[in-house]
């Protein structure tokens, strides 16, 4: 027995090409597909220890209340050290001696 050959034509080239391709695609969105679930399932068993928004924004607003607090500190520190250290500086003038100079 002999398989009847299909005749060459444009047309059946065509739907020959056509049905490969189309079988190599399937092959590929499969296999991206799979790919892309796996990234999917990666990345969220990555980020699932990662805070919410509303969770990190309430721990910025803290941090940033204590960084505005620790800022107003280090200004009243650094006007109480000014004023004392003019209150020295009369004193020392006034003594006619120097603390400024280590022995």
């Amino acid at each position: 027995m002999l398989k009847k050959q299909t005749p060459v034509t444009l047309e059946n080239i065509d739907k020959l090409l056509n049905k490969r391709l189309n079988e190599r695609f399937d092959k590929f969105e499969a296999h991206f597909d799979k790919k892309l679930d796996e990234n999917k399932e990666e990345l969220r068993a990555e980020i699932k220890y990662l805070p919410t928004r509303k969770q990190y924004y309430e721990r910025e607003d803290k941090t940033m209340g204590e960084l505005k607090d620790l800022r107003d500190e280090v200004a009243a520190t650094n006007d109480l050290y000014e004023k004392t250290n003019k209150r020295v500086d009369k004193i020392d003038h006034h003594l006619g001696i120097s603390t400024s100079v280590v022995f």
